[in-house]
């Protein structure tokens, strides 16, 4: 079942139902195990009296026999009239509880040769015709089961019940949202490459046993991924010292070598420098970098201005955009590196642009290339993967949109590969406005606690 769809909804509808099944079967048990057995009482108590009343008349003139029944019964109007309906939500039961009666006592009195019926269509109203010395007197039986609806009572008692339910769901959504909204802040964090504050480890014995759990979780991610930065750094350095030794040679290299030898050379130590840097900044993506306030127009005009090869022309449509919180460094790698995917797999012109909408601000880098299809789109940025055109021979370690991703998932974005306006591929780092308003409140309770 998905509705409700929170806990509190289940949780109340649970105990909401557990109550009105609960109080269901006290009705059945209390007509069973009071009415029923108080229903054949009276009927027997009625029986005897009538039986008695028999007797007696039977002894009397009949003269003074009509009289009695006429006295008898004119009490027993004036009684009826005294007397008011019961509710009609408890009519139902009344009804039921009179017809049980009226069973039992037709039974008792068969052999009286008496019959019973009910009378004026008021509960509890006996109409009952009794044979005596060849005529048959109708007696009026008033009230033979009294009056006692709950009026109300049965309502509150549900009532209060079922408000003891739902305050009890709160209370116990209470209690487990605050230990499971940490988990999932934790989470979170976990996802957006962030080492997330130990969780509390007190508590019921799942929640204690869930928050150690996790922070084991964390830490072992945490250990596998400071080995697997040192191991980098190690290879870093390691191959980086013989990649400037080479290139050192390479301009040790005499005059009369061949000058597209010499240019081979270099560009494939390049390369290799290029694409151990790409294995660091995939490790590190810039969660250590601490965030702040920055706006994604002029982080575009620092990225182009920081361009250095002539031949790699961008075009800026840079419109102004609402300051989000981010980490520098970090968002001007990923743009670098939609800038490089552009110009290695796509065609010119490239362009940068940003912008506003769907909830958040983005900025994004557009190419008039072959573009990709619409399944490859999530596929291409994961680690390694390469496109069809760039197994042909362009250089390329296949983690520059994976770095890009990375990066927008530690600023709660997204990176989306679209088709780009014209033909082409529009590849938008999509960032949260959202974060900017927890953002910009946090730095104002900053700013008011230091100043207290």
């Amino acid at each position: 079942m998905n509705w409700p769809r929170t806990l509190v909804g289940r949780h109340a509808l649970m105990l909401t139902g557990v109550v009105l099944i609960g109080q269901l079967l006290g009705v059945i048990l209390i007509n069973r195990l009071v009415f029923l057995p108080r229903a054949e009482h009276l009927a027997e108590l009625t029986a005897r009296q009538l039986e008695a009343m028999q007797a007696g008349l039977a002894e009397l003139p009949e003269a003074q026999r009509q009289a009695f029944v006429t006295r008898f019964n004119r009490n027993a109007l004036t009684a009826t009239q005294r007397t008011t309906l019961p509710d009609a939500l408890w009519m139902p039961l009344r009804q039921q509880l009179d017809a049980e009666i009226l069973t039992a006592l037709s039974a008792r009195l068969t052999n009286q040769q008496m019959t019973v019926q009910s009378w004026n269509n008021r509960p509890g109203n006996l109409l009952v015709s009794m044979p005596i010395s060849g005529q048959t007197y109708p007696i009026i039986l008033s009230e033979v089961i009294p009056d006692r609806s709950p009026r109300g009572a049965l309502v509150t008692m549900t009532s209060l019940g079922v408000l003891l339910a739902l305050a009890s769901a709160l209370w116990l959504q209470r209690r487990l949202h605050r230990p499971l909204a940490r988990v999932v802040a934790a989470a979170e964090a976990v996802v957006r490459d962030e080492r997330p504050s130990p969780l509390p480890e007190n508590g019921p014995l799942e929640i204690a046993t869930l928050g150690r759990s996790f922070n084991l979780l964390v830490c072992s991610l945490s250990s596998a991924e400071q080995e697997r930065s040192l191991m980098l750094a190690g290879i870093s350095h390691d191959l980086r010292t013989p990649l400037t030794k080479l290139r050192l040679y390479v301009e040790l290299l005499p005059e009369d070598t061949e000058a597209e030898l010499r240019d081979g050379m270099v560009r494939g130590i390049d390369q290799i420098d290029e694409a151990v840097g790409q294995f660091l900044d995939f490790a590190n993506p810039g969660s250590a970098e601490p965030e702040q306030p920055l706006l994604l127009h002029e982080l575009g005009q620092t990225v182009a201005a920081n361009l250095t090869d002539p031949s790699q022309a961008v075009t800026l449509d840079l419109a102004p955009v609402p300051v989000v919180p981010g980490r520098p460094r970090a968002l001007r790698r990923a743009v670098g590196n939609l800038l490089i995917n552009a110009w290695r797999h796509g065609q010119a012109p490239v362009s940068l642009h940003t912008g506003l909408g769907d909830g958040g601000v983005w900025i994004e880098v557009r190419d008039r290339g072959p573009g990709i299809a619409a399944a490859d789109a999530k596929r291409l940025c994961q680690p390694f993967v390469r496109g069809e055109a760039a197994r042909s021979g362009v250089p390329g370690t296949g983690l520059g949109l994976a770095i890009a991703e990375r990066i927008a998932r530690l600023h709660n974005g997204q990176l989306l590969l679209q088709p780009a306006p014209g033909g082409g591929l529009c590849a938008r780092l999509w960032l949260p406005l959202a974060a900017s308003a927890t953002f910009n409140n946090r730095n104002d309770n900053d700013s008011h606690t230091a100043g207290k």
